[in-house]
C-alpha cells in the first residue's frame, strides 16, 4: 500500500481496506478504504448518508452485449451500463431511494490510441447516460484528459481522494498538472 494510500487509510483505522481490479465492484456495508487506478475505465461511486452504505465499480468497457445482458453473469462490473444498474438495484433492494444517492464519476482518460479507439469517452458518455436515464444527479467528478488517476474511496463517508499520475497516458512524458498528493474531490 502506498504511503499516501496509508495515511488515508491511517485516519479511519477501524475500515477494511481493499483494492479493485478491472471488472470488480461492490457495495459496502462496513465501513470499507476501497482503492483502484482508473485510465480509460470508469468508476463511478454511490453514498447514502442516512445508511452510511457506499459503493463502487471499475469498468473497462461501456455497454454490455445483448446477448451477455440477458444471462445472469459474473462480469456486470466489466460494463459501465450494467454495473450502475446492478448497483442501483442493490441499493434500491436495501430501502435506499434514489434521492438519497451521492453519485461521482471518475476516470475516462484517452490513451494512446486517442482518436482511433474513444474507450475513455465512450465509458464516460454511458455512465451519464444511465444516470441521466435514472435520475441521478452527479455532484462531483473528475474525468477525461490524458492522465491516469489513483482513487481512493471511503464506503462510511462518500469521500473520494484523487491523484493524477505524474505522465500522461498519450506522451509518457511530465506535465505540470501532476502532482504527488491525493486531492479530495469536493463532497
Amino acid at each position: 500500500m502506498s504511503s499516501l494510500i496509508q495515511q488515508i487509510a491511517d485516519l479511519y483505522p477501524d475500515h477494511t481496506k481493499i483494492r479493485l481490479g478491472i471488472g470488480e465492484g461492490g457495495i459496502f456495508i462496513k465501513p470499507t478504504i476501497v482503492s483502484t487506478v482508473l485510465g480509460s475505465c470508469v468508476s463511478v461511486t454511490f453514498y447514502c448518508r442516512r445508511k452510511k452504505t457506499g459503493a463502487i465499480f471499475h469498468a473497462l468497457l461501456p455497454k454490455i452485449p445483448e446477448a451477455i445482458e440477458a444471462k445472469l453473469f459474473q462480469d456486470r462490473f466489466k460494463y459501465v451500463d450494467s454495473a450502475i444498474k446492478h448497483i442501483i438495484h442493490t441499493l434500491q433492494r436495501r430501502g435506499i431511494e434514489h434521492d438519497q444517492i451521492e453519485v461521482k464519476v471518475f476516470g475516462g482518460s484517452e490513451g494512446a490510441f486517442n482518436g482511433v479507439i474513444r474507450t475513455g469517452a465512450s465509458n464516460i458518455m454511458a455512465a451519464y447516460e444511465v444516470l441521466n436515464k435514472h435520475k441521478l444527479q452527479i455532484t462531483a467528478s473528475d474525468i477525461g484528459g490524458s492522465m491516469g488517476r489513483n482513487l481512493v474511496f471511503v464506503s462510511s463517508t462518500g469521500e473520494v481522494f484523487i491523484k493524477n499520475h505524474k505522465n500522461s497516458l498519450l506522451s509518457g512524458k511530465e506535465t505540470t498538472q501532476s502532482k504527488n498528493k491525493y486531492r479530495k474531490v469536493a463532497n
